[in-house]
C-alpha cells in the first residue's frame, strides 16, 4: 500500500486544480455565486489566510457545494490551517463524493485503501475509486484507473464484482445537512 501513498499524494495536488475549475452543479444556491466564493476561497489559500479561507469554505458547505466539501477535505488531509486529521478529511471528501465529484471520490477511495484515520474497506475504496475512474476524464481518470489496479489485487472476484456492481447502480445524492465544521 507504499505506492498507493505515494499516488495518494499527487492526487491531492490534482484535487486542488480540479475543485478549482470544476463544474459540478451545486444542490443548492446560485451557481455563479458559489464558484466566485469558491474562488475566492482558493485565492485566500494561496496568500496564506488560511482561518478567512475555511469561513468562506464552511459557508459554501452549508450550501452543500460538492467542490468547497473537497476542498476541507484536502485541507484536513494535509493540515492546511487546520490540525491534520484524517478522519475528518474523509467526513468531507464523503459529502463531496456523494454528490458525483470524481476528485472527491477517488480520494475518499484512497483514504479508505489505506485506512487513514478510518477503519480500511478495499471494497468500499474500489467502488470509489472506480465510480471516479468511470465519471471523469484527463488526470483524475488515469489516476483512478492506476489505483483500481492496484486496490483490485486485494480483492476476490466476488468483492470485485459486488464493488462493480454497486458503481453501475451508483447515483449522486445529498449529503446530510450540517450547519458548521466538524
Amino acid at each position: 500500500m507504499l505506492r498507493l501513498g505515494l499516488i495518494f499524494l499527487t492526487l491531492l495536488a490534482a484535487i486542488a486544480f480540479a475543485n478549482a475549475v470544476s463544474t459540478t452543479t451545486p444542490l443548492r444556491g446560485d451557481h455563479n455565486t458559489l464558484e466566485v466564493r469558491l474562488s475566492d476561497a482558493m485565492a485566500l489559500i494561496q496568500s496564506g489566510s488560511m482561518s478567512e479561507a475555511l469561513e468562506v469554505l464552511d459557508e459554501l458547505s452549508v450550501a452543500q457545494y460538492a467542490p468547497a466539501e473537497a476542498q476541507l477535505g484536502l485541507m484536513y488531509a494535509n493540515g492546511l490551517g487546520v490540525e491534520r486529521n484524517q478522519p475528518i478529511a474523509a467526513i468531507w471528501f464523503y459529502r463531496a463524493a456523494r454528490q458525483g465529484l470524481p476528485s472527491a471520490q477517488l480520494a475518499l477511495g484512497a483514504i479508505l485503501a489505506e485506512g487513514r484515520g478510518v477503519p480500511s474497506d478495499i471494497e468500499d475504496a474500489y467502488m470509489w475509486i472506480k465510480l471516479a475512474q468511470t465519471r471523469s476524464e484527463g488526470r483524475i481518470s488515469e489516476r483512478a484507473a492506476e489505483m483500481a489496479g492496484i486496490v483490485k489485487k486485494s480483492l476476490s472476484a466476488e468483492e470485485v464484482a459486488a464493488a462493480e456492481g454497486r458503481v453501475r447502480s451508483w447515483k449522486p445524492s445529498r449529503p446530510l445537512p450540517i450547519n458548521s465544521r466538524y
